[in-house]
């Protein structure tokens, strides 16, 4: 039975993060509407995306308040809608909260993950100079060779405190 404010989406696409645990798995998602409570502003058939943190997103439905989804832009495919928790959430944290802005340089830490990378595309879009850490030489490889970033250390152990 579903609450008053309760939704029940439709989950379409599911972000899947290499922290994501064997308890909450694919915290990021996209959906439409298939169900909903009494008082929700939303309608039926509305694309919705959002992050969950209890019990994550990889099922076919899941049930949630209105107040943790928001309807999406027409102009998104349901792959990019359940990115955007990630992407919002690191421009809010270098723009916002940091004022982080072109000349600047930052250490991403374990930057091969979700955030990291998102960190990284934000970072060259405003000219940000970038020093990452990743755990393995394949990630780290990926990074020098996927966004050309030179300086790219293993996260694994504090050798890469020297270096920069």
């Amino acid at each position: 039975m579903l609450k008053v404010r309760d939704l029940y989406p439709y989950t379409r696409e599911i972000g899947i993060q290499f922290d994501d645990n064997d308890k909450t798995i694919g915290m990021d998602f996209s959906g439409i509407i298939v169900r909903k409570g009494a008082e929700v502003n939303l309608n039926l058939n509305n694309r919705v995306f959002g992050m969950i943190a209890t019990n994550g997103a990889f099922k076919s439905h899941i049930i949630l308040d209105q107040n943790d989804i928001v309807e999406a832009p027409s102009n998104f495919t349901m792959e990019q809608l359940c990115t955007l928790p990630t992407f919002i959430a690191a421009i809010y944290c270098l723009r916002d909260c940091v004022q982080l802005h072109a000349g600047q340089t930052i250490l991403i830490h374990a930057a091969a993950g979700a955030t990291g990378l998102a960190f990284i595309q934000y970072c060259h879009m405003i000219g940000v100079n970038i020093i990452a850490t990743a755990g393995t030489k394949e990630k780290r490889k990926f990074l020098r060779e996927k966004y050309q970033i030179q300086h790219v250390f293993n996260s694994r152990n504090l050798s890469f405190v020297t270096k920069i």
